[in-house]
């Protein structure tokens, strides 16, 4: 887990492209991709407590202020944008 979640900060790739370069780090890690891909099952029954965990350390350590919130949605509107277009011309010529 340590590595995906350095390597989400230092350089977001894919999990199969995090494994792949995993022995150009300082740490020794042994494990196998199968490993990895194990590991975010695990994580995925834990993630409301993690990110409770993590809310809580940033909150206690930094000062996080949560009374109000920004969100980027932007990668959201141009997906929903984009295939609101696509479904627009293909109903113009699939009718």
């Amino acid at each position: 887990m340590k590595l995906l979640v350095f390597l989400r900060i230092l350089a977001p790739l894919s999990k199969k492209k995090t494994f792949e370069n995993k022995d150009i780090y300082f740490e020794n890690f042994d494990f196998t991709l199968d490993d990895v891909y194990r590991c975010l099952t695990f994580i995925n029954t834990k993630r409301d407590a993690l990110k409770l965990h993590l809310h809580r350390k940033i909150k206690e350590q930094y000062g996080r202020e949560t009374e109000l919130v920004y969100y980027d949605v932007t990668n959201y509107l141009n997906s929903r944008y984009i295939f609101d277009l696509h479904a627009i011309i293909l109903s113009n010529y699939c009718s």
